[in-house]
């Protein structure tokens, strides 16, 4: 992540770094849960959907900066659709965990209530752009 103090005063950024917190804690926990390796060998099925939250939630920070500081409205157009799939695929992943999750349902949930948040935040903010 970026580290110029002068977008780290927006709003919907800091909610991205709040959201990344959170999904490393949530992964973090449901590794312990998913991690253990079944009767026949077999791995988890959605253990790669907690490293896949972590990731979406990380890139998501990044395009927010690279949105605020571009210039171009194509390229910035760019930026805000991969933060429009960022967002869309972080719910799905969450979704999908909570389908797998017998522990961290609960924590999942948070997750995506605070995903649906920043999606409210994220076209407030894409419409002052």
């Amino acid at each position: 992540m970026y580290n110029n103090n002068a977008y780290s005063k927006s709003p919907i950024y800091n909610k991205a770094l709040e959201i990344l917190s959170l999904s490393r804690n949530i992964s973090q926990y449901l590794n312990y849960e998913m991690s253990t390796l079944k009767h026949d060998g077999q791995e988890h099925p959605a253990i790669y959907l907690t490293g896949d939250i972590i990731l979406h939630s990380n890139f998501l920070g990044d395009f927010i900066l690279d949105a605020e500081k571009e210039v171009l409205s194509e390229n910035r157009d760019k930026h805000l659709t991969a933060i429009e799939k960022l967002t869309y695929r972080l719910h799905k992943n969450c979704e999908r965990l909570e389908k797998h999750s017998d522990y961290g349902k609960d924590f999942i949930r948070l997750l995506k209530y605070e995903v649906r948040r920043f999606r409210v935040l994220q076209r407030k903010w894409m419409l002052t752009l």
